[in-house]
């Protein structure tokens, strides 16, 4: 070969050099980088070995015509060149070859939690008969299943502490959705097993924001306010993901460099080349557009995905006897998205393609392939247990707009407007407003006050009391209100407004919150095909301390779930609380920041729960 074109296979052998210096810096810390051989063909051979070909063979042209140079290099000086290019492939195609075949490391985690939130039996069952859910399927022949009844208020916070503690809110205490670890006022499941000596290992669990430190690890879920992870060599991943979050809100695009950064420190501590390979596709579709939906749905797919890729990293890193993941896309798609998945009950929403139709069938698959790859990497002696904290449905429909609701932004004003410490929240047409400690206006005094807010001579609100200090509000009035947004209301100070800022005539969400969730349950002690009946979130911990031989408190309100074993578990009588528990826990400082306060505030309103404020006419 004469001329430029003879440097095309030196110069890719820069390309495969760079590839290997960076397997060999990777693959030590995690041997099965390279997931998919495809995959790594093309991203560390063909587009490293192209780039570089091109470049040196441009490079070289661009140096012959300024040297105008006639004399060819010594062919036996490209000839070398090439032998070593083609030695730097075949090192290169080797050690990706080891990182795909590479067996996977012997775990002995003896209890697995894998929590899908808002998974829904509904979806379920239309899924599983078309043969999408082929996880849950071998589940339900392998194990028990049956569904999972939530409580009220289905507010995340409150929801998943009380599956790990076994208590209702009032004594828990997590009545909302600013709430930090140390609120928690009763002991969580894996306080006991740990209590007892085992290794604990949780990920993206709410409210374990600060996480402290124990003896497995602690990464908190979505609530955190900062980045602080248990390794706290993970904190550069909590803190890329609120920073990206707090920039979509603002609308700026992804920084490259962050980006670039971000990549090569996740690839450092567990995510997969085929999960870094989408994650960079993603952002270049970014650049060109795309409808909003369906990247805020891929967006969820992709954070998930990194999220597993650093939990099996984890579990590998401290092999815990207990673990959790925790998967949130099918409660956030959901809550978006299912006008498209139930279209006949919104009226003039559009299938369009197909592709919004199938978003939330895709996190349920999405689920599914996770919960199979959390299986083979299990030991076989593992109990797993599969559940969601509420299941999913259509928000109520007139018209093609969501029924009349309360606008939460209102109420918090004119709360605050009162002295009040209180967080109102969204959960579906009803609102509910939690009283802080020390608020200076007591929950009683709030609750009379809002029955005196009056329209058309009644009270405007219908009132529950759904815990101490937690009210559920319900608009009292009947009929086509929104017609009648111009009319007055009546407040206690004998002061008035209008209808209008307190109506909510269109929710921003059309899937909300449904008191039948999920279970299932497998392992040596879990008895096949059974179906649970009459199950629900005060079961889970004393279920879980049972399946560890640990035997439930005496003040937890649920009870151990029998019918789950097949044998029922002989753990003798516990203790009269664990709340003793709780007083000894350490954790680490807090260290809030603008953008994880951000991050939360976006997630709070894109899943409806709050809303902003309300923009003057």
């Amino acid at each position: 070969m004469h001329g430029v074109g003879r440097w095309f296979l030196p110069g890719a052998g820069v390309g495969w050099l760079a590839a290997l210096v960076f397997l060999a810096r990777v693959l030590p810390r995690q041997v099965n980088f390279v997931d998919d051989p495809l995959v790594g063909g093309v991203v560390l051979v063909v587009i490293p070995g192209l780039l570089a070909g091109v470049a040196a063979v441009v490079l070289a042209a661009i140096v012959r015509r300024i040297l105008r140079q006639r004399r060819d290099v010594s062919e036996v000086t490209v000839t070398r060149l090439r032998r070593l290019s083609i030695s730097l492939l075949l090192v290169t195609l080797f050690l990706g070859a080891l990182s795909v075949l590479a067996p996977d490391r012997r775990l002995h985690t003896r209890l697995m939690v894998f929590g899908i939130d808002g998974a829904s039996p509904d979806v379920v069952d239309a899924l599983v008969p078309l043969d999408q859910l082929p996880g849950i399927t071998e589940l339900k022949v392998e194990g028990a299943s049956g569904e999972l009844r939530s409580i009220e208020p289905m507010l995340s916070p409150i929801v998943w502490t009380t599956i790990a503690t076994g208590q209702p809110l009032e004594r828990h205490g997590i009545h909302g959705f600013r709430v930090t670890s140390p609120a928690c006022q009763a002991a969580r499941f894996w306080d006991v097993l740990e209590d007892r000596g085992m290794t604990v290992g949780l990920y993206k669990w709410l409210v374990t924001y600060p996480p402290r430190e124990g003896s497995g690890f602690m990464v908190p879920g979505w609530l955190a306010t900062g980045p602080e992870t248990v390794p706290r060599d993970l904190e550069f991943a909590r803190a890329y993901e609120q920073q990206q979050r707090s920039r979509a809100r603002a609308g700026a695009a992804p920084g490259l460099a962050g980006g670039v950064g971000f990549a090569m420190r996740s690839a450092l501590k567990g995510v997969r080349l085929s999960t870094l390979t989408d994650g960079a596709l993603f952002a270049v579709r970014g650049v060109f557009g795309g409808d909003d939906e369906l990247r805020m749905a891929e967006a969820h797919r992709l954070r998930a995905r990194i999220d597993l890729d650093l939990f099996l990293a984890l579990l590998e890193r401290y092999d815990p006897d207990v673990a959790t993941f925790t998967y949130y896309p099918t409660d956030a798609v959901a809550h978006r998205m299912w006008k498209y998945y139930e279209p006949d009950k919104f009226g003039g929403v559009v299938e369009d393609d197909g592709a919004k139709w199938d978003a939330i069938p895709a996190v349920y698959r999405q689920a599914d392939s996770f919960l199979i790859e959390l299986r083979r990497r299990l030991p076989n002696d593992v109990n797993l247990v599969v559940l969601s904290d509420h299941g999913m449905c259509a928000a109520g429909t007139e018209g093609g707009a969501a029924a009349s609701g309360l606008r939460t932004a209102e109420l918090q004003r004119l709360l605050d407007e009162w002295g009040a410490s209180t967080e109102v929240a969204q959960l579906g047409m009803k609102a509910t407003v939690a009283v802080a400690d020390g608020s200076a206006l007591p929950a009683d005094e709030v609750e009379r006050r809002l029955a005196e807010v009056t329209f058309d001579g009644k009270p405007l609100l219908q009132i529950e009391t759904l815990a101490p200090a937690m009210l559920g509000l319900t608009l009292a009035v009947q009929g086509h209100l929104a017609a009648r947004i111009a009319e007055p209301v009546t407040l206690p100070d004998g002061g008035a407004t209008t209808l209008e800022p307190f109506l909510r005539t269109k929710a921003g969400t059309s899937g909300v919150h449904h008191e039948r969730g999920v279970l299932y349950a497998v392992g040596p002690q879990i008895a096949p095909g059974v179906t649970i009946e009459g199950a629900d979130l005060y079961d889970v911990a004393p279920t879980l301390l049972a399946v560890m031989g640990a035997p439930p408190a005496g003040d937890m309100e649920g009870q151990v779930l029998d019918a789950l074993f097949l044998e029922p578990p002989a753990v003798g009588e516990g203790p009269a609380s664990y709340g003793d528990l709780v007083r000894g826990l350490t954790y680490l400082p807090v260290s809030d920041s603008a953008a994880g306060e951000d991050a939360v505030q976006q997630r709070l309103q894109a899943l409806g729960y709050v809303e902003p404020p309300r923009e003057a006419p």
